[in-house]
């Protein structure tokens, strides 16, 4: 509050003093008089502050009162009240708290007293993290501990952080940390407090020596000292350790391993590293340089341990070691049975030719003993090992030579075979076979030859030979020699034509054969016999040729139709020969999927062919159809996978045209054959319009939607964004505080489904409220304009004011507040679908009360003046003084 004239603000005291100083300047003649009472003026000085008879000073300091007259003796000094022992000049230096005074020879009156304070220093100590001495280069953090209100590090404290505490660096040699603190009294007292820091170099741990190459379990030879350490305090203990990862460790320190030289007593078994530490605190502990020993392992022979080989082979082995530069030598007996060929001794690879002499029908085995031995510089020795090779005898056949003659058509004679070793079976075959001769079989295994039948078209007779090849018992099945089996096949009157077979499709034609005998004038007669029975067209019979014949297979497997074809006459002592002839007939596939199928547009159609035919593959075509796209496909896949898009509002008939084909060897194609598909259109719905709200606000949803069939109830969604039932044309949203995508959906009675998607969008911001005042506070008595600050929402909004007390309207956006002491008013806003609410809180300042001024007096010119008070005052209130009106 201000009141008239110029203002001096006091604030928040209960009683103020309030000192006006005035100057005035005496003209009266100056007389020079002694001095009684004498006068004691403090003498200025470095750190001390004079205020007429009051003095401060900070502790340690020291004060001159000079008193005068000027006398070299005589005068008495007081402290407190209490006369100072031997103080008898005129001149007093004062270091001590309190009040001083002082008598003048021959003046029975003290003298004015001058009062002293003595500020104390602060305090302040550093300490640091870590304490020293530390090592060169390693942080030491350094806090200054004082209550002082401010500090200042020294150098070599840098000047960026000459304020912070605390403070950390990095030091490279011995210091003194300073730092300075000051208090808040007048005048500001200081304080210097250091921190000795002893900084050691860092410990270089010295040489060690040195690399080696040991073998696989054997002690290095001792690690020898090249350099001393160096760095730290000058005194070292030492630790040695050991790591198997590499030169940088991770280090296992040895138990007892203490001294500057170090001997290893136990075996290595793979490379290690060594080195050296050297400890001497305060700095980290030095790492020599490491020392590898690289240790060999002891060659092993890597080779299989046992091999198995036939008679008259060749034992071949290249030993394999896990050093690459090992070498290998070898021993080798005939450890069990007969063998011959194997070498005595040797090095590097074997190979030899082991034999079991002939007659010698049980196996042999020969010990080879292979040694290892390493690379430079070591060349250990690994342990040997035996490698044990079994030799198997070969087998023969022991029959009396072997030979048959028969009539072609005939069968031979089975033979059983023997052999010299138990076990054996052999493998036969014919070595060529001549023109004009087939058989059956036509090789073979086992121990027995069964019956072949030779047939033949030549009309001389014609030897057969066949190759049997001995093999013996597991595990080898050694083979042994060959010999021979001769059959001689003499000729009679046959079919000569080839092949004696044909393929056909079922339906199809067969080609006509004419039979062509090997002996001029013989004639045939056939019959045929159909497999399955069901087969039809073929002729049950005949005589010099097989007619083109029609024939229709029903079944879903091949069919035969077997001719067997009798020849007349005789050759020599042979009869005649007897052959067949097979015709082959393979059904025709039959699409037996169903053929009609029904689909919504837009729909996924999938449809998997399947036939009667066993093996079958298909192929497909769609004809393009107005309305419907894509507007042709066709396909060489069982399945048809694809997607059709009715055009119109009406179903449409879509036609595939299916072809089954067989499987190899004839690939027969089945007639083409209609699928149907009705492909229904989609029912056609509009969710109207995207829409614009504001922000929390509803609105209403309006969709239509037609198909070709009756249409079920619509549906909505999201569904919690619904007010009510989501499944009507028209429905109304909820309050909406984002944008938000409505989708309705519809089905008709045939399941054909289609949907519309309709945005809201929202405009503006969430309804708020920020209730102010035009004036707050307030003084009593006074009004103020009242203003919600709604915002957001709908924009229409009624507003409601509680309480009403002291309001001009409680129901409009900005009443007249009117009330006579401090109140919180609260106001709520709706826009129709929202409330919200704030607060203001209006002070009320009461009118302050008037005090009246005392005080006052008459002072002389130089003196301090007189005190000005109020006889009372307001916590709170600010007060003005005026002096004469200004």
């Amino acid at each position: 509050m201000k009141t008239k004239g110029r203002e001096l603000l006091i604030k928040k005291f209960s009683i103020i003093t309030i000192a006006a100083f005035y100057f005035a300047f005496s003209l009266l003649p100056l007389k020079l008089q002694a001095q009684c009472p004498p006068i004691i003026t403090p003498q200025p000085s470095p750190g001390v502050i004079i205020n007429g008879n009051n003095v401060k000073l900070c502790a340690g300091d020291s004060v001159i009162l000079s008193s005068s007259p000027v006398m070299a003796s005589g005068y008495q000094w007081y402290h407190n009240g209490t006369l100072i022992p031997d103080s008898t000049r005129s001149i007093f230096t004062a270091k001590t708290a309190g009040n001083y005074k002082a008598k003048a020879p021959g003046c029975s009156s003290f003298s004015n007293v001058v009062y002293i304070t003595v500020n104390p220093l602060p305090t302040a100590y550093i300490t640091s993290d870590p304490i020293p001495p530390i090592c060169s280069g390693t942080p030491i953090t350094f806090t200054l501990n004082t209550t002082a209100s401010e500090f200042y590090w020294l150098p070599p404290v840098p000047p960026p952080v000459m304020n912070e505490n605390p403070i950390t660096l990095l030091l490279n040699e011995s210091t003194t940390i300073k730092a300075i603190v000051l208090n808040n009294t007048t005048p500001q007292c200081s304080y210097l407090t250091s921190y000795w820091v002893r900084v050691d170099y860092p410990i270089n741990a010295g040489i060690i020596a040195e690399d080696q190459t040991i073998c696989w379990g054997t002690v290095p030879m001792p690690f020898t000292n090249v350099a001393l350490p160096s760095g730290g305090n000058g005194t070292y203990t030492y630790k040695w350790a050991m790591s198997t990862s590499g030169p940088w460790g991770p280090w296992d320190f040895i138990a007892g391993a203490n001294d500057i030289t170090y001997a290893h007593p136990t075996p290595l078994t793979q490379t290690t590293w060594f080195v050296r530490f050297a400890e001497s605190p305060p700095c980290a502990e030095g790492i020599s340089n490491p020392v590898m020993v690289t240790v060999n392992p002891i060659p092993e022979v890597l080779s299989p341990t046992d091999a198995e080989i036939c008679s008259g082979n060749t034992f071949s082995l290249f030993p394999v070691t896990n050093d690459p530069g090992a070498t290998t030598s070898y021993t080798s007996v005939v450890s069990s049975g007969t063998v011959v060929g194997n070498t005595p001794a040797g090095n590097g690879p074997i190979n030899d030719i082991l034999t079991i002499p002939e007659g010698i029908t049980s196996p042999g085995v020969v010990t080879y003993n292979i040694t290892p031995t390493g690379s430079a510089p070591t060349f250990c020795v690994g342990t040997p090992i035996d490698v044990d090779v079994t030799v198997y005898p070969l087998p023969q056949i022991t029959n009396p030579p072997l030979e048959q003659t028969i009539c072609a058509s005939e069968a031979t004679s089975p033979i059983n075979l023997t052999f010299n070793i138990a076990g054996s079976s052999a493998t036969w075959s014919p070595t060529t076979v001549p023109y004009g001769i087939s058989l059956t079989p036509s090789s073979g295994s086992g121990t027995t030859i069964p019956a072949i039948t030779i047939h033949s078209i030549n009309i001389d007779p014609v030897d057969v030979i066949f190759t049997i090849t001995p093999s013996g018992p597991n595990p080898l099945n050694c083979p042994g020699p060959s010999t021979t089996f001769t059959v001689t096949v003499d000729p009679s009157p046959t079919v000569t034509n080839s092949p004696l077979s044909q393929e056909i499709c079922s339906g199809a034609t067969t080609e006509p054969v004419t039979l062509i005998p090997n002996v001029p004038g013989t004639n045939f007669t056939w019959t045929a016999t159909p497999d399955p029975s069901t087969l039809t067209g073929y002729e049950p019979s005949g005589t010099n040729i097989i007619p083109a014949q029609t024939i229709i297979n029903p079944e879903n497997e091949a069919g035969t139709v077997t001719y067997h074809i009798i020849p007349s006459g005789v050759l020599g002592s042979c009869a005649a020969s007897p052959r067949d002839y097979i015709i082959t007939i393979y059904p025709v596939p039959e699409i037996n999927s169903t053929l009609t199928s029904e689909i919504c547009s837009d729909n996924l159609f999938e449809y998997t062919m399947t036939s009667d035919v066993l093996n079958s593959t298909f192929t497909w075509n769609r004809p393009a159809i107005p309305g419907i796209t894509p507007t042709s496909a066709s396909g060489m896949s069982p399945v048809i996978y694809e997607v059709l898009h009715n055009t119109t509002a009406s179903s449409i008939t879509v036609i595939y045209n299916l072809t089954a084909i067989g499987p190899a060897p004839l690939f027969c194609v089945g007639l083409p054959t209609q699928l149907q598909l009705f492909v229904r259109p989609l029912p056609i719905v509009s969710a109207g319009n995207d829409t614009i709200i504001h922000y929390g606000t509803a609105t209403q949803l309006k969709g239509n939607g037609t198909g070709e069939s009756p249409l079920l109830p619509p549906q909505w969604t999201p569904t919690d964004k619904i007010n009510g039932v989501s499944n009507q044309w028209v429905v109304n949203t909820t309050n909406l505080y984002t944008d938000t995508e409505f989708t309705l959906s519809v089905e008709d009675d045939k399941g054909c489904e289609n949907f519309d998607n309709k945005w809201v969008y929202l405009t503006g911001t969430p309804l708020a409220v920020d209730p102010s005042a035009l004036n707050n506070p307030i003084c009593e008595g006074s009004s103020t304009l009242l203003d919600a600050n709604a915002s957001g929402g709908s924009e229409n909004y009624t507003y409601l004011w509680n309480p009403p007390d002291y309001l001009d309207d409680p129901t409009i956006a900005t009443p007249t507040a009117s009330p006579p002491t401090s109140i919180t008013y609260s106001v709520t806003v709706n826009d129709g679908y929202n409330t919200a609410n704030g607060t203001i809180n209006l002070m009320v300042i009461p009118t302050p009360t008037a005090f009246n001024v005392n005080g006052g007096g008459a002072y002389c010119a130089g003196d301090t003046g007189v005190s000005i008070q109020l006889d009372g005052s307001t916590m709170g209130v600010n007060y003005t003084l005026v002096h004469q009106n200004s």
